[in-house]
């Protein structure tokens, strides 16, 4: 696959995201911010291993 194909697409999405979220403060693409006792919020804790 070439790049422009998938990290060029995968960045457009991703920025359009974040300019969502410099508007309204609400994170909507999705993921899991991990914290710093490794633990991850909004995670399930069957993928948890930490």
């Amino acid at each position: 696959m070439k790049l422009a194909d998938t990290h060029l697409a995968w960045t457009v999405e991703w920025l359009g995201y974040f300019e969502e979220w410099l508007v309204t403060g609400e994170w909507a693409g999705g993921g899991y911010h991990p914290t710093p006792r490794g633990r991850c919020r909004n995670m399930p804790a069957s993928i948890d291993r930490a």
